[in-house]
C-alpha cells in the first residue's frame, strides 16, 4: 500500500495526519490553503469554511451574493454553489480584499467544478459542424471564470469584459494569473464566476472550489505528461513518472479512477477539476474495491539527456479487475520557504487490464532491466522459477555478443572509435535490448481477427515488396499465439503457456538501434526490410511512415495535437494505453534526439550517424526471430 506522508498546517498544536483515505484532500486542500480545510455547501451562493480543529460541516455558512460578495482569505479555498440558469446571469461573487494582496505580486485564481449535472452540460453538435461553430457550441456550454482588479468594476462580467480578464472552466478548471510583471496597481481583486451561457436543458446545480493567492500559482495545471503506462496485466499496472535526481525524490502521488462506473468522474466535463478528482478518490479509496498501490524507484528508461545518478519513481497498482478501463493522474506537491506549497495536476493516462489468463507484468530484471510489461507464463508457475528459465537464453547470448564486440579497441580514440556520438556501451546495451524483446515476447489479450485486427503479417509468404501502405487504421502489431506457434520453444515447454495469447511485436527501431549503435565493419549487423518480412517479426510506430521508419507522417498527432492523447510522435504506446509495438525505450529515445538533434534518426528516419538505417547488405548478419540458447556466429545469433 502506498504510504502517504503525513502533511501538516499551522501551528504545532494544531496540525492534522493525512491517511491515505483523506491523503489528496490534504494534498490539494490542507496544504495549499495554508491552515483551513473548505467543505461543500447546500444552498445558492452559500460557502461553508472551517479550520483544521472543526469538525466537518460544522462551520457557519457564509452567503455569496451578487451585492455582498463572500471576503476570500489569500491561499484559503473555499466551496460554494453555482446555479445553472436557462440565461447564465446568476454569479456567485468574491472578493480577495486589499489587506489580503501584496503590491507587486501576481494574482492567480483558480476554479474547479467539483459536482454538478452527471455529464455536465452538452450542447448539440452536428458530425458535419465547421470547426468555429463546434468552438462557439462548446464555448457556450461551460462556467465563465471573470476576475477584476479595478475597483471600477466589482462585479465583472460579460458586460466588463474590457476591463476583466475571463477565462472557460474546460475539464471542469478556470485558471487565471494577472499582473504577471507586478506593474500593476491592485485596488482590489473581484471574482464573478457565471454559469454557462446556455444551459441546453440541464438544471441544477455545480458545486465550485475557489482559491486566490499571490505569488506562484498554488494549484498548477501541466501541459506535458508526468506518468507514462509501461503494461498491465489481468489485477495489475504499472506506471513510471519523469526522471529526477537521485535523492532528491519529488513529492508525488498517484489517484487511480475506474474510468466507468460508481468511482468514476461523471463526465469529462470534470476531468481537469481538482477538487472533482479529489473527491472521486476519496471515495474509492475508502472503498473495498480501492487499488493497492506501492512506489518504488528506477534507472529504468534511461536515455543521453539523463544526468549520471537520474532515476524514476514508479508505481504498482494492484487490485484492480481484469478487462475494466481506468484513469491515473500524477500529483506533484512542492513546497517553498514560506511553507506554501502548491500541487501541480499531471495530465491523465489511461490503460485497460487484461484478461484473465497468461498475461504476467514483471519488472525489475538484473539480466534485462528494460523489461517492464507483461510476458506470456502460466499462473501455476513461480516469476522467478520462469526469469531464471528465461536467463539460460539471455545471459550466454549477451556474454557471447560481448566477447564478440570486445575485440574492437572501443576506447582507443585513434585506432577504435567507430563513432563521434555512438560507443560500444551503446551498441552492448542496443544489442541486450533487442535481445531481451525476443527472448521475453511482450503478451497482450489475443486479437479476435488477425487480419482484421492487427498490422502484422501472419503468412510471411504474402509479404512480395509491394507496399501495404501506412497503418491508417491504427492496428497493433500483434500476432495471435497458440502452443504450436510460440516465438521461444521454452514458453510452452518450460514456461507451461497452454492457452492463446498475443504477441506485441517487437519495435523495428529495436533491431536498428543496433546496426545504428554498433560497429559495421565487425559485425555487419542488418535487419529486415519493411514490406519483405519485417512485418512478420517487427511492428513500427503508429504514426510511422508507409515504409515503416519515421514519425508524424501517418497523420501526425491531429489537428489538435490530441490524436495520441497529447503532442507525441513516434508512437509505440498512446495516452490511451494502446501499444503498437514494444519499443523496450526506443520511442523516447527517438524523441529525445528529434528534439535536441543529438544524432540518431531524425522524424523521417534518416540517419545522422554514421551507420544507416535499414536496407540489407549481400553479406552479414541477419537479425533473426527467434534465439536458440548459446548458438552464436561471430557473436549474433542465427
Amino acid at each position: 500500500m502506498l504510504r502517504m506522508q503525513g502533511f501538516t498546517s499551522g501551528p504545532a498544536s494544531q496540525r492534522v495526519r493525512c491517511d491515505l483515505r483523506t491523503a489528496v484532500r490534504c494534498l490539494i486542500v490542507s496544504l495549499i490553503c495554508s491552515g483551513a480545510i473548505v467543505s461543500s455547501s447546500t444552498a445558492h451562493a452559500q460557502v461553508s469554511t472551517y479550520t483544521e480543529l472543526a469538525a466537518d460541516g460544522k462551520a457557519s455558512p457564509v452567503v455569496a451574493t451578487q451585492i455582498a460578495p463572500y471576503a476570500l482569505t489569500s491561499s484559503v479555498a473555499v466551496r460554494s454553489v453555482l446555479n445553472i440558469s436557462s440565461d447564465g446571469a446568476t454569479p456567485a461573487l468574491f472578493t480577495l480584499p486589499l489587506s489580503e494582496v501584496d503590491q507587486g505580486e501576481p494574482i492567480n485564481v483558480a476554479v474547479s467544478l467539483c459536482n454538478g449535472p452527471t455529464r455536465g452540460i452538452a450542447p448539440p453538435i452536428a458530425e458535419n459542424a465547421s470547426s468555429s461553430d463546434r468552438a462557439a457550441l462548446e464555448e457556450s456550454s461551460l462556467v465563465r471564470v471573470y476576475v477584476s482588479i479595478n475597483a471600477n468594476n466589482p462585479r465583472p462580467g460579460p458586460d466588463s469584459s474590457d476591463i476583466a480578464d475571463m477565462v472557460y472552466a474546460r475539464g471542469g478548471l478556470a485558471q487565471i494569473r494577472l499582473n504577471e510583471e507586478g506593474s500593476e496597481t491592485i485596488e482590489e481583486v473581484w471574482v464573478a464566476i457565471w454559469p454557462p451561457e446556455e444551459a441546453w436543458g440541464e438544471t441544477g446545480a455545480f458545486e465550485i472550489e475557489v482559491l486566490v493567492n499571490p505569488g506562484a500559482p498554488q494549484q498548477q495545471l501541466h501541459s506535458q505528461y508526468g506518468i507514462l503506462l509501461e503494461d498491465t496485466d489481468s489485477s495489475r499496472a504499472l506506471v513510471t513518472t519523469f526522471n529526477y535526481t537521485a535523492g532528491q525524490s519529488p513529492n508525488v502521488s498517484l489517484m487511480v479512477l475506474p474510468s466507468v462506473g460508481d468511482y468514476a468522474l461523471p463526465s469529462t466535463y470534470y476531468n481537469s477539476s481538482f477538487c472533482a478528482i479529489a473527491d472521486a478518490w476519496n471515495t474509492y479509496a475508502a472503498s473495498s474495491e480501492r487499488p493497492v498501490i506501492t512506489s518504488s524507484e528506477t534507472t529504468r528508461g534511461r536515455t543521453q539527456s539523463w544526468q549520471g545518478n537520474d532515476q524514476r519513481m514508479q508505481f504498482e497498482i494492484g487490485n484492480l479487475d481484469s478487462t475494466s478501463n481506468y484513469t491515473a493522474w500524477l500529483l506533484n506537491v512542492n513546497s517553498s520557504d514560506s511553507n506554501v506549497s502548491s500541487v501541480a495536476l499531471y495530465p491523465a493516462i489511461k490503460f485497460k487490464t487484461k484478461q484473465a489468463g497468461v498475461c504476467r507484468l514483471v519488472w525489475d530484471i538484473d539480466f534485462c532491466p528494460e523489461v517492464a510489461y507483461s510476458i506470456p507464463l502460466d499462473p501455476v508457475v513461480a516469476t522467478e522459477d520462469a526469469l531464471n528459465i528465461i536467463n539460460e537464453t539471455v545471459t550466454p547470448n549477451l556474454a557471447n555478443f560481448s566477447k564478440t564486440l570486445s575485440t574492437w579497441s572501443c576506447n582507443d580514440t585513434y585506432f577504435g572509435q567507430y563513432s563521434t556520438v555512438q560507443s560500444c556501451t551503446n551498441c552492448l546495451n542496443s544489442y541486450r535490448d533487442w535481445l531481451c524483446a525476443i527472448a521475453m515476447p511482450r503478451c497482450t489479450d489475443p486479437v479476435e481477427s488477425q487480419s482484421n485486427g492487427s498490422a502484422a503479417i501472419s503468412d510471411v509468404d504474402s509479404l512480395t515488396g509491394r507496399s501495404v501502405g501506412s497503418n491508417t487504421e491504427l492496428l497493433p502489431y500483434v500476432l495471435n499465439r497458440n502452443v504450436s506457434d510460440t516465438r521461444q520453444s521454452y514458453i510452452d515447454n518450460q514456461l507451461d503457456v497452454d492457452g492463446p495469447y498475443g504477441e506485441v511485436l517487437p519495435c523495428l527501431y529495436t533491431c536498428l538501434f543496433v546496426q545504428r549503435n554498433c560497429p559495421g565493419p565487425l559485425l555487419s549487423w542488418t535487419c529486415p526490410r519493411w514490406d519483405i518480412t519485417a512485418q512478420h517479426d517487427y511492428g513500427t510506430f503508429a504514426d510511422a511512415g508507409a515504409n515503416g521508419l519515421g514519425a508524424g507522417e501517418n497523420g501526425g498527432a491531429g489537428s489538435d495535437m490530441a490524436r495520441w492523447g497529447g503532442p507525441l510522435r513516434y508512437i509505440a504506446q498512446d495516452a490511451f494505453g494502446n501499444t503498437y509495438c514494444n519499443a523496450m525505450g526506443v520511442d523516447t529515445y527517438l524523441r529525445e534526439q528529434n528534439t535536441d538533434h543529438v544524432g540518431g534518426v531524425d522524424a523521417h528516419g534518416d540517419s545522422n550517424d554514421t551507420v544507416a538505417l535499414g536496407g540489407e547488405k549481400e553479406a552479414g548478419m541477419r537479425a533473426p526471430a527467434k534465439v536458440m540458447p548459446r548458438t552464436t556466429v561471430n557473436g549474433s545469433i542465427h
